[in-house]
């Protein structure tokens, strides 16, 4: 019915939300272990 194509709309919106989020913190930690990988091989 409408409420549960109302919860399936919610629920993409929501993994979108996730998606971005989840490949923001991978850019936030990418250089963390890029600088630990340069320390370590120094």
């Amino acid at each position: 019915g409408e409420a549960s194509t109302f919860i399936l709309n919610n629920l993409e919106r929501r993994k979108d939300k996730l998606k971005t989020q989840l490949v923001w913190i991978g850019a936030q930690k990418e250089p963390v272990i890029t600088a630990r990988t340069w320390r370590w091989v120094d």
